[in-house]
């Protein structure tokens, strides 16, 4: 009898393989670049759109990689999906889900996440996970820009303080549930420690949070965040919301209306 077992190797890496391809996605086109392979129907993309879409991506890259001040060589596998709300990346592997919407407006929010899963890790806190992501949005536009954002996104901040849960609820007890607004807040938030106090010192206040339980999270973050930052969060917080907003409402007062 023959020697089946190159045979069944083989079969069963092939099986593998095509396990992994999400369901929808076997037999749908790939686009492959330095840094992406793109699986997308053609049904719903054009070859010029996806050409488009795939220079926008490393272009992103490239400049959230800047930011952080990090290098990434994986390739990150991205499934365009022809319908859907809901846009997700993996914390385990360089995989994202993007819809329709997303890629049209897409400012590089998954794939900064699948950066700072490769390079931070995966920090406790849900504020912390999504700030970072959204501070990397904010670092895509010229300073008036990013102000007239940083305003607009946390202008129902700055008149409710006092009313609700705090940014120190939402960031150091984990009530963040993952609303528009708390996103920006969160967002706004470190993007303004990353303006004071320099990239490399949100890098050690998110990699501080990596694999810590929720039910220590807290405590080791504010003792943390002193020694990184030489304040206390609370003195961080209120200088936020009553100094650093004051300053980007006047600026813009100044600029858009003088």
């Amino acid at each position: 009898m023959k020697n089946l077992t190159p045979i069944l190797i083989l079969l069963a890496f092939f099986l593998c393989c095509d396990s992994q391809v999400p369901a929808g996605f076997k037999g749908a086109s790939v686009y492959r670049t330095a840094n992406f392979r793109i699986h997308f129907h053609e049904a719903t993309y054009n070859s010029q759109e996806i050409q488009t879409i795939a220079q926008k991506k490393e272009r992103l890259l490239q400049r959230i990689t800047n930011i952080l001040q990090v290098d990434f060589n994986k390739v990150i596998e991205t499934y365009l999906h022809s319908t859907g709300y809901v846009s997700y990346a993996y914390s385990d592997r360089p995989e994202v889900h993007e819809t329709r919407y997303y890629v049209e407006e897409d400012n590089g929010h998954e794939i900064a996440h699948i950066v700072v899963f490769d390079k931070l890790g995966y920090n406790s806190s849900q504020f912390m996970v999504e700030g970072i992501a959204v501070m990397l949005e904010y670092n895509r536009l010229d300073p008036i820009t990013t102000f007239q954002n940083l305003f607009a996104f946390n202008r129902n901040c700055y008149y409710s303080m006092g009313h609700g849960n705090t940014i120190g609820s939402r960031f150091l007890d984990n009530t963040f549930t993952g609303s528009w607004y708390e996103y920006k807040e969160a967002g706004a938030f470190l993007y303004y420690l990353s303006q004071v106090y320099g990239i490399e010192a949100v890098k050690e206040l998110y990699k501080a949070g990596v694999g810590v339980s929720k039910s220590n999270f807290r405590e080791t973050t504010e003792m943390v965040f002193v020694e990184i930052f030489d304040i206390s969060f609370k003195e961080a917080e209120t200088y936020f919301v009553h100094t650093y907003l004051h300053t980007v409402i006047g600026h813009l007062n100044h600029c858009l209306y003088d």
